[in-house]
């Protein structure tokens, strides 16, 4: 894959072939293994460790404001902190629910512009049909297939570009965000539109790329996190 990274980028940058295409062309790209390296190859960075690790280090101060937080969002970060107080929550848990609360901070909207729960029907033919089906109509989605018999834990988690699964069993919400970023920079692709903040703070705090260059209301936020 380094071998062959200048001709991957002109099919990329210069061609703008489609995410089928590239698939086609290019389909041991689309493992998150190759995605991180092709990150790396562009960036320099290291994606899923400085990813979850910056998440994990800037955690209990974000899960301190989002307690504090009022008002019907105040209400919303509260409810989905509730859970973390059972013992024994994974680590995993704890990301999801900051990366939900982080999202709704920010004035945006998880759950109806880029996060698509399904749960597992009782035949799971039925299912991979249905799911498969509504998927090919997103440009940019998550999505997290949960087993019915335990809505807590994740079947699959993966993602969908241009109607095309690019990325799946990726295990949780987290790892998905941070392999969606890093599409972003591998597909050359923008963020979605009505996520910008989030993946603001994703690329420029948790990533530390063009760290200088902040909107006023990630900035804050990141002010607060140094404090």
């Amino acid at each position: 894959m380094y071998r062959t990274f200048a001709h991957r980028r002109h099919d990329v940058v210069s061609l703008q072939m489609s995410i089928k295409d590239l698939k086609d062309r290019w389909p041991a790209l689309f493992n998150a293994s190759q995605v991180s390296a092709e990150f790396q190859r562009i960036t320099t960075l290291t994606l899923e460790p400085k990813f979850l690790s910056m998440l994990d280090r800037y955690s209990p101060k974000l899960l301190s404001l989002f307690q504090a937080k009022k008002g019907a969002a105040g209400e919303r970060h509260r409810a989905q902190m509730r859970t973390l107080l059972q013992s024994g929550i994974p680590i995993q848990r704890t990301r999801d629910v900051v990366i939900r609360c982080l999202i709704d901070h920010l004035g945006e909207d998880a759950s109806a512009l880029t996060i698509k729960d399904f749960e597992c029907l009782q035949n799971p033919a039925d299912a991979s049909v249905s799911i498969q089906e509504e998927l090919a109509e997103e440009m940019m989605k998550i999505y997290l297939l949960r087993d019915q018999e335990s809505l807590e834990e994740s079947a699959d988690v993966g993602i969908v570009i241009e109607g095309t699964t690019v990325l799946s069993g990726l295990g949780d919400l987290s790892r998905a965000c941070c392999y969606l970023l890093g599409l972003t920079y591998a597909l050359d692709l923008r963020y979605p539109k009505n996520l910008k903040y989030s993946f603001e703070f994703f690329q420029k705090v948790l990533l530390e790329l063009d760290s200088g260059n902040l909107s006023t209301k990630v900035q804050r936020l990141k002010n607060y996190l140094h404090v």
